[in-house]
Formats: C-alpha cells, structure tokens, sequence
C-alpha cells in the first residue's frame, strides 16, 4: 500500500535531501499536517530535517535553546515502546503546564502530536514526530497504525544512513594513516567511529570510557572538549597543543568537522589528526606554524619572532607593526595555539615541554 514512499524512504538514506519531502508525504498519509526528523543527543541541540508547516518554528524553538527545557523525548524514552506514541499520554499535568512545545504548536494552528525514537549505533537517537491540526483533535487509531507500518522503514532508512557514516569515516581514518597521520572519527558527540593503528600506538591520545578518548594532558582534554562543542555548531577548525611529557613529545590535535549533504542530519563527524611537533629548539618554519596553527603570514612572522628571542616591541618593529597592534595579533595567536602567555607560546612552537600551563 505505501511501497512507493517506503522506497523513498530508503532513498533518503543516500539522498537527505528527500526527507522534508518524504516526511510532507508521510504526514498526509496519517492525517497529520507537519513532520519533524531529529537527531537527538543528549546536551546538544538536536539536528533536524523538517515539513514546511513546522520548519521555521522548529527552527526558532531549537535556537532560543527551549529543547533543553522539553520533556518530551525523555518522556517517550522511557516508555521504551517500538511505535508511534501520544507525547501527551506520557507527560503528567505537571508538566503539560510547563511544557514549552503546546504554545509554539498552537500559534501555528498544530496540536497533538505522535513520536517514536529509534536508537542509533553511534549512541544518538532519531526521532519522528507528526503534528495534527489543532481543530483535528486526536490522531485517531487508523493513523497510528499507518506510522507503525513505516516506522521499520524508517528505522532502517535511519539505520543505513548512519552506517554509510561510519564507512565513510573508516574510509577517511585508513587514508590520513596512509599518509602517516595518526587520526579517529568522532561523532558529535565525542563517541568513537573509527580509528588507525598510527593512532592505537599515540601516546597523546588514550581511550577512555563510553567508547571516548582523552588527551594525556588534562589542559588540553578540556580544549579538545571545547573544540568538539564549537565543532558541531559552527563548524569551525581548531588545533591543540598538546604539551611534551619525559615519556612522549609534544604534538598538535587538529579537530576537523566534515560535513555531509548541507541538509544532511546523518552526515556530521568531526575527524581528529594528530601530528608529532619535531622542533629542535630553533625558530619554527613559517610554514609550519601556518600549517599546524592556521595563522595568518603576520602572524606567523611574529611568532617565529618571539620564538626566536626577541620581545614583542621588537617583533613588531620588524613587522613595521605598532605596539598595540602586535597586542592584537598576540592575543589571536595565543587563541589559536590555546596558550595563554608568550613565554608558553614561545615554549610551544620551539618544541619545548610547557610544564607551566595552566
């Protein structure tokens, strides 16, 4: 009766582009005038795809930060039930009060709503939640029975997207160790995918639990952690300095986010680099610097400066810079090596153990 959609949906595993469409068809379907797919983790902002009834208010509700007060997806994780669920049955008076969802629904004319979750291999969940009109009333027993009927396509759909992420991420590992690079693949969330042997023998980084892995040096750790939150709603590049120990070298910790699809709620890893600081004590190539830090060729030039001895009244001399401003590209510079003054800064990029840092 609904293989055509059913096909759909398992296109979609390739193609996320599809789902807002799919999800529109789904919704017609069951009676329901909106449909939402997130990607739900807990302590980050879900990732979603979503019908043009409920998009901007979704979107606007994910924004404001009002998912962390919801209660609703614990609410249907904790019923544990493998089909399509009233969210209203599950939540006490109590909490239909406070709940922040009612009021957004109603302002767009939508009111009782259907959800299920669906587990993923990478630790996350999906849900699927359906809307009905607000004069509609319940979604009656026909339209659950439907969403039931899609619900293992769904799931699989679900579930083939997310293993095309892992291949892609084993993929990417076994390159970059192709390349001498010692590297993992993250999930957003911080769980494990994949990685290489060059990174199992990296005394930097060491595993830890639920499936994680940490830094030998607790400053960075909380960098790292840093770094993978800024990577998952920004998308931006940061690397670490990790500082030398008696028993290991220093190292910098390139946290890369790769994205799939612009749409894709599935496609989101974040890749971890690792490469060895082989400095011997003498002013750094600029290249280098560039390379490991993403400096600017100011900026750069003005930490080979500093490295090489000189204070900063004299780098920025020989930068043709004013004082004031050598501050400002000091302070960009301390940022993106994750030091805090210029004698860790110099002890850094010369290779040096940075016993000191904070």
């Amino acid at each position: 009766m609904h293989e055509d959609l059913i096909d759909r949906a398992y296109e979609a595993a390739f193609f996320p582009e599809l789902w807002p469409a799919i999800l529109d068809e789904i919704g017609a379907r069951s009676g329901s005038a909106s449909g939402a797919l997130q990607i739900i983790k807990a302590g980050h902002p879900p990732l979603w795809a979503a019908t043009d009834a409920i998009r901007a208010t979704l979107s606007d509700f994910i924004a404001s930060g009002l998912w962390r007060t919801c209660e609703r997806p614990a609410a249907v994780a904790v019923h544990d039930h493998a089909g399509f669920v009233h969210t209203l049955d599950l939540l006490t008076p109590v909490q239909i009060a406070r709940d922040p969802v009612i009021p957004r629904l109603e302002q767009i004319g939508l009111g009782a709503q259907l959800a299920t979750l669906i587990a993923m291999p990478s630790g996350e969940a999906v849900g699927l939640t359906f809307e009905r009109r607000l004069d509609k009333g319940r979604h009656p027993p026909e339209a659950v029975t439907v969403l039931d009927g899609l619900r293992p396509h769904l799931a699989r759909s679900a579930l083939i997207a997310a293993r095309l992420g892992l291949e892609r991420a084993r993929a990417a590992v076994a390159t970059l160790e192709a390349l001498g690079l010692p590297a993992a693949s993250l999930a957003f969330s911080g769980r494990v995918l994949a990685t290489n042997g060059l990174l199992d023998e990296t005394p930097e980084v060491v595993p830890a639990a639920h499936g994680r892995l940490v830094l030998a040096h607790a400053p960075a750790d909380a960098l790292l952690r840093a770094a993978l939150d800024a990577s998952e709603r920004s998308g931006a590049a940061r690397s670490i300095p990790v500082p030398g120990a008696p028993e290991r070298p220093p190292a910098i910790v390139h946290v890369v986010p790769v994205r799939g699809a612009a749409n894709d709620v599935f496609g989101g890893t974040t890749l971890l680099v690792v490469t060895p600081v082989g400095m011997d004590g003498n002013v750094p190539d600029l290249a280098l610097l560039r390379g490991l830090f993403d400096l600017t060729p100011k900026e750069a030039r003005l930490a080979a400066a500093l490295a090489g001895g000189r204070s900063l009244k004299e780098a920025a001399a020989g930068e043709s810079l004013r004082l004031n401003t050598a501050r400002s590209y000091l302070e960009r510079i301390l940022h993106k090596t994750g030091t805090h003054q210029q004698s860790q800064l110099v002890a850094l990029i010369k290779g040096s153990r940075i016993a000191d840092m904070p």
